[in-house]
Formats: structure tokens, C-alpha cells, sequence
């Protein structure tokens, strides 16, 4: 295996959680004081909790870990220096099928015994080139199918993007370059959209989805605990040019100690995006022939998962040159933890054998802590929607007038007048035909249309 290939992917193990603050020029370290209290329980922080990279010497065969970037917390990072942080980082796994790379990156919190350090939403983001435009939102730029990318993301970030944070500033809220990827003075990221993998302790399997999360848990990372995360990506024609950031979520714990988490920390710690999604197609009509002939209808019901608040998103889906975007910012209805919406799209003119979505969670809060003035904060996801080849079959229609049928969303309905046939007939309804949302129909004599 090419040796500075695995370098480069060790780099995605350097994920480390609060340390030091740097502020401007000033690397001097700070102890616990009275000025760490009343910055501490100031609003939720979100940032990068550290950048670390490695410097190799391939003539000694050895690899030193370097941190780049520390935490917006005052105390001391010395611990983060001695022991080296190799130690608390591991490639679990590493594979490679061509131009494809899966690796598994564990990381274990540093603080062992340190409750009040418990991290929340933890991502990993890769950061790369984009091709793909077009969005309702045209600062809007993300990785497509010949860019490098993860191609198993958890959701996509704008946080922490070259493209509209600062760059190399020297202070936290800042991309910052990484010694062994790419720097952006040469890579140029333009990619505002980077896809990022998950990390909590409810994820013990490294390729769990984020539906095996319990909402309860608000998504932390205890000190002390060991998380693994399965990073698949695949080459693009511009070669393995990447770097890479660590977003989390924190607030200093409520009361006096010992703490408990989550329980002891307020709203705040989490993060206000929407951390996950359920995608359910209530319809899907979508078809195109390859011949001119497309077109079709579809309709969504989104459960929006927010630790809080999950009835104030917004949600927008789009799909460039397939339909412009459809928003709804009223749920139809919901469940522990989560809200649904229902986004109905119609008249759409969709590629062959599937089109993707963008599905944009946009939350109460605004501005990126005023990095991006009045940019909504938003939670980004994508789902792939098959298309078929073939038009919707409608059935005949017998010529009743009269029925009643089980409609999928709407309940039972009745329409008034006549029968004009007496034989039984039974048939599928597909959803959409004629007004009716769907079911089977039965005809029998002399009672009308019964389900």
C-alpha cells in the first residue's frame, strides 16, 4: 500500500475535542479561572473542536501529531501534548476497490472523568472541490459523481467551508489549512456543501445509520468513550485533494457537580440544525421513457429530527432541471423528537432512472455567529428517488358514478349519484388517478362501491 496514501488517511483519525483557546496571534495557554466560568455558560458554542495533522519522515519511518487549531474553552492543552494524541486516535480499518477508500476512524474522548466536557453532534467533515450548482440558494455548491466524496454521508455542513469563512485567520471560527491536504491556496475548495459523518456513543456499529440513534440521548460523546465511524469515499478525477474540519456543539453544564449527561446541560449544548431525517414517499409517479416522453408527481412526508424546537424548521427540497424547490414550514403532524412535513411536488420533469434530492432543515437560528449575517443555519441531506421508464398506468373507468373509496390520506370519502353498472368489478387505484388518492375499489350490485 502506497505509504503516503495511508499518511493522508490517517488524518481523518485526528479528531480531538476542546482544548486551548487561540485567539488572534496568542498561543499562550490558559488555566481554569473565573474568566473560563462566565465564558463558558455564554450561548451555545459551535465550532471546531481541533484540527490535528501529521508530520511524517519517511527516512525514520516515524509520524508526529501536530495540533493545527484548538477549542473555544479556556484551560489547559498540555494534556493534548503529552501524551502524544496517537493514542487516543486509531485507524481501525482501511480498504481500497479502485478508486474507493473505506476507512474506519475511531476516536476516544480525552477527558476520562470530565463530564462537563461532553461533546454533542459531533461531525467529521471532508471538505473537497464541488461541480454541482443550481439551488434555489446559489452560494450553494456541493461534490457530484466525478468530484472526490463521501459517498456514505450522515447529512452536509456549510460550517467551516473556505468559500465563505475565513481563511487561515488564526483563530477558531476560521478554515484552516491542514499540513498533509491539500491547501486551499492551491486546491482552490469551492465546494460550500461538504458531506460529514456523525459521531456519538449510540452508534456502536461504525456503519449505523443515524436512525439507530435514541433522540433521548441528544447525541453526546462522553469523555472517555471510543467512537468508530466508517468513512467510504470515492476518488475524483482531481485525485485524493481534500482537508478537513471537526464541527461540534457545547455549553458549560447547569448546577453544581457532579453532572450528568445529558441531563445537565442545557438546550443550548446541542447544536440548533435539525441532526437527522426520515424520508417517506407517499407517491411517486415520476417517469421518463428516454424518448421526450417524462413527467409525473411526487409527493414526501419528511420527519424532521431537532433535539428542540422541530415544529420551527422550515424544509425545502429541489432537485435542479428535474423541478424548482417546494418549502413547507408547517408540520402535518410528529412524534417524540421529531415533526413531519409534507412536501408536495408537481409537474416535474425528471432525467432518466432516478434524480437526487437536496433537502434543506432550515432552523430558527441565523447567522453562523455572525460569520454569515443573516444566512438561515440549515441542516442539509440528499435521497435518491428512483424514476420509471414507463408512464403511470390508469385504469379504465367502468363508468360509475357513484363510490367510495380508501383514500391513503384523506380518509373515507363519499360522492353522491347513480350507479351505471351492477356487476362486480374490483380494481387498483393507483394514487392520483382521477382525484382519488389510492386503493381498491370493489363494485357489487345494488350496493354501490364498497372498500
Amino acid at each position: 500500500m502506497d505509504r503516503k496514501i495511508i499518511i493522508i488517511l490517517a488524518v481523518f483519525t485526528l479528531f480531538v475535542l476542546p482544548s486551548g483557546c487561540s485567539s488572534g496571534g496568542d498561543t499562550s495557554l490558559l488555566t481554569p479561572s473565573d474568566e473560563f466560568a462566565d465564558v463558558s455558560r455564554e450561548s451555545s458554542i459551535h465550532n471546531t473542536w481541533g484540527l490535528w495533522q501529521f508530520v511524517a519522515d519517511p527516512v525514520n519511518e516515524t509520524l508526529d501529531a501536530v495540533m493545527l487549531r484548538t477549542g473555544n474553552i479556556h484551560l489547559n492543552a498540555l494534556p493534548f501534548l503529552e501524551p502524544p494524541a496517537l493514542t487516543l486516535l486509531t485507524l481501525e480499518s482501511v480498504e481500497f476497490n479502485g478508486d474507493e477508500i473505506y476507512a474506519g476512524i475511531g476516536l476516544r474522548h480525552p477527558f476520562l472523568g470530565l463530564v462537563q466536557f461532553t461533546g454533542f453532534d459531533v461531525c467529521g467533515i471532508l471538505i473537497t472541490n464541488g461541480s454541482v450548482t443550481g439551488f434555489d440558494d446559489p452560494a450553494l455548491r456541493m461534490a457530484g459523481e466525478s468530484d472526490t466524496h463521501l459517498m456514505n454521508p450522515d447529512g452536509y455542513m456549510r460550517w467551516w467551508n473556505p468559500s465563505e469563512f475565513p481563511i487561515n485567520s488564526g483563530t477558531i471560527f476560521s478554515y484552516t489549512d491542514g499540513l498533509l491536504g491539500a491547501p486551499d491556496a492551491f486546491a482552490d475548495f469551492n465546494s460550500t456543501l461538504n458531506g460529514y459523518k456523525f459521531y456519538c456513543d449510540d452508534l456502536s456499529d461504525p456503519e449505523a445509520g443515524l436512525d439507530t440513534i435514541d433522540p433521548s440521548s441528544r447525541c453526546i460523546f462522553s469523555a472517555g468513550q471510543k467512537n468508530v465511524r466508517m468513512f467510504r469515499i470515492k476518488l475524483g478525477g482531481d485525485g485524493l485533494v481534500f482537508n478537513y474540519a471537526v464541527d461540534a456543539s457545547w455549553h458549560f453544564p447547569e448546577g453544581s457537580p457532579p453532572w450528568d449527561a445529558p441531563d445537565d446541560f442545557p438546550s443550548e449544548a446541542n447544536r440548533p440544525e435539525a441532526w437527522n431525517v426520515g424520508i417517506n414517499i407517499a407517491e411517486n409517479t415520476l417517469y421518463n421513457d428516454g424518448e421526450g416522453d417524462l413527467g409525473g408527481d411526487l409527493s414526501l412526508l419528511i420527519d424532521v429530527y431537532d433535539h428542540f424546537n422541530a415544529d420551527l424548521n422550515t424544509v425545502k427540497v429541489e432537485s435542479p432541471g428535474s423541478f424548482p424547490f417546494v418549502a413547507s414550514a408547517i408540520p402535518s403532524g410528529g412524534g417524540v423528537g421529531y415533526s413531519t412535513y409534507e412536501i408536495d411536488i408537481t409537474s416535474a420533469t425528471p432525467g432518466e432512472v432516478s434524480i437526487d434530492l437536496l433537502i434543506t432543515v432550515e432552523s430558527e437560528a441565523s447567522g453562523y455567529q455572525d460569520l454569515l449575517p443573516g444566512v438561515a443555519q440549515a441542516a442539509y441531506f440528499t435521497h435518491n428517488v428512483p424514476v420509471s421508464d414507463e408512464p403511470p398506468v390508469i385504469p379504465d373507468d367502468p363508468g360509475w358514478r357513484t363510490f367510495r373509496h380508501d383514500a391513503v390520506r384523506s380518509g373515507l370519502t363519499e360522492i353522491a349519484g347513480p350507479l351505471t353498472e351492477t356487476v362486480a368489478y374490483t380494481y387498483s387505484v393507483p394514487t392520483g388517478s382521477n382525484g382519488i388518492f389510492g386503493g381498491i375499489v370493489t363494485a357489487t350490485e345494488g350496493a354501490g362501491l364498497a372498500v
